[in-house]
């Protein structure tokens, strides 16, 4: 019973769509039809039960290449540059992604609403990105990915704050050691505050906020959903709702590694 509302759940889900409401009735057809082929020939033992799954006889598997591309960037950045024995710390990313991490390296999440996920190298902190349990210069290796433009929309039970985002990235830029690496991803093109979903930076804006640290890789997401690894800031300002996927240094002595927005 459980299964068969979940698929209900799903299908209202994708009916909510208004694309896909005049094929409701072929949906409805290719199901009957394909349940009274199955169900004609079925000889064995287990029971057969209905659970109809719409819209899903599509060309191409679907996907969000923001948090599929940002998930392969940053466990490549991870990977590549990790190279203090402390655990990674994950501020509030997406929970698929803090798990394959764990297939890894040891991950402490600190999480505004700690998910029910457990996990044996996993440790869970129940924290807020505007007020991080951790001592100034004292990261290493740190991901926040997709969480920045929603601070301070409310959207999350989170406090409404005119400065929410802008105050995270100082926070952020905080804890980070000298020698550590900040993984940072927001969306990036045209800037805006779409309330209470979330901001629209411009990219230069988000290294310039960043100012105690350098900027030692850059790529993006742009809007037909490809990865673009290399390149100029300024590329991304004409996006509509692009990814900036951003590798952030705090170095011992620093120097400017960028000039005139191209990556040196």
């Amino acid at each position: 019973m459980k299964l068969f509302f979940s698929a209900i759940l799903k299908n209202i889900k994708e009916m909510a769509d208004p694309r896909k409401l005049p094929f409701i009735f072929r949906e409805l057809y290719w199901y009957a039809r394909d349940f009274y082929r199955f169900s004609s020939q079925y000889k064995h033992t287990y029971p057969l039960r209905i659970m109809p799954i719409l819209f899903e006889k599509t060309k191409h598997s679907g996907f969000d290449p923001h948090y599929i591309c940002q998930a392969y960037w940053a466990v490549s950045q991870i990977v590549k540059n990790k190279s203090h024995h402390d655990p990674h710390i994950d501020i509030s990313s997406n929970v698929a992604f803090v798990a394959q991490l764990c297939a890894m390296t040891e991950v402490i999440q600190v999480e505004y609403r700690p998910p029910k996920l457990s996990l044996p190298v996993l440790k869970k902190v129940s924290g807020d990105v505007l007020c991080l349990p951790f001592a100034d210069n004292s990261l290493f290796s740190v991901s926040c990915l997709h969480v920045v433009e929603h601070i301070g929309l409310g959207r999350y039970g989170d406090k409404v704050d005119v400065n929410g985002c802008w105050n995270a990235l100082s926070e952020l830029e905080r804890v980070i050691a000298p020698g550590g690496n900040l993984y940072l991803t927001v969306p990036i093109g045209k800037s805006g505050v779409f309330f209470n979903g979330c901001y629209v930076f411009n990219a230069m804006d988000i290294v310039e906020k960043m100012s105690a640290m350098t900027l030692f890789d850059f790529a993006w997401v742009d809007d037909q959903g490809k990865l673009i690894e290399t390149g100029h800031l300024s590329d991304t300002d004409q996006l509509t709702y692009g990814l900036g996927l951003f590798s952030f240094k705090k170095m011992y002595h620093m120097y400017n590694h960028m000039e005139n927005g191209v990556i040196r």
